[in-house]
């Protein structure tokens, strides 16, 4: 009786390691397969025959050494190799950082920058450097209207942070030090969605730091209504944004070949 028990069970751990056996060769086959499929990929959208052969609800992305592109279109969070900032124009806002820095004649500065915002050569320069200078004299609905025209403007700073971003982010700072708090909580609401939506071609590293921007202009924003709130702790506690689950969770099978780099993203699995 006892012979048969173990000669079951043995039959049933030879029938489940075959089991494995099958799938780890589907799958090996099927990662082989995806290989050659990115090797050959060069361009998107994939051919329409690939389809079938594909996973479901899978993404392609495509690098090269100076583009990023998803099929299905997707934003991405960050690229490889964003725009180049804007070439300097040499001596041009001399005047103006005379008067800001070594005569602190603010008023003065703002007056030198003025012809310089009508340029579209020297406009997000000197559109940056107005609200500066207006945040430095304490007009911060002043600096703010500076930085609401500036986050039109497309160009990329001299730092290569787009000036938009600069500008976005700008205003969720005085805001944040303000009396309004509503409109502080949105203004910093605005900037997560734009993050995430990736309005902006960004370095890894500038995403990173924008985005943990929010997280603390947010706590800033919420800071009068947490001593409000007993034991809720949102005055000791950062408050988080967390990424969505399919970004923070998603893996990735990459394959680099000449030049270029294509992935497949697989959605994330839920727990």
């Amino acid at each position: 009786m006892e012979q048969d028990r173990n000669l079951d069970v043995q039959r049933s751990r030879e029938r489940l390691e075959q089991a494995a056996d099958l799938a780890l060769a589907e799958l090996t086959n099927r990662l082989s397969e995806w290989d050659i499929r990115l090797r050959e990929l060069d361009t998107l959208p994939p051919p329409i025959a690939w389809g079938i052969r594909l996973p479901p609800g899978g993404t392609f992305i495509l690098l090269t050494s100076r583009s990023a592109a998803t099929y299905p279109p997707k934003p991405l969070l960050f690229v490889p190799a964003p725009p180049s900032p804007s070439g300097a124009l040499p001596g041009v806002f001399e005047t103006a950082e005379q008067l800001e820095h070594r005569q602190k004649k603010f008023d003065q500065a703002i007056e030198a920058l003025r012809p310089l915002v009508e340029r579209p050569a020297t406009r997000a320069e000197a559109l940056l450097r107005t609200a500066r200078l207006q945040r430095k004299l304490n007009r911060p609905e002043a600096a703010l209207v500076a930085y609401t025209r500036l986050s039109q403007e497309t160009t990329v700073s001299p730092s290569g942070t787009p000036y938009a971003l600069l500008a976005a982010a700008a205003r969720c700072r005085i805001l944040a030090a303000s009396d309004d708090q509503r409109r502080a909580i949105s203004e910093v609401g605005l900037l997560s969605k734009a993050l995430l939506e990736g309005r902006w071609p960004l370095r890894r590293e500038t995403f990173e730091y924008y985005w943990e921007e929010t997280s603390r202009l947010q706590h800033v924003a919420f800071l009068p209504t947490a001593t409000s709130w007993a034991c809720s702790g949102l005055n000791r506690t950062r408050i988080p944004i967390p990424l969505p689950t399919s970004t923070r969770r998603a893996s990735y099978w990459r394959r680099a070949v000449s030049g270029r780099s294509c992935s497949l993203s697989l959605p994330a699995r839920s727990r």
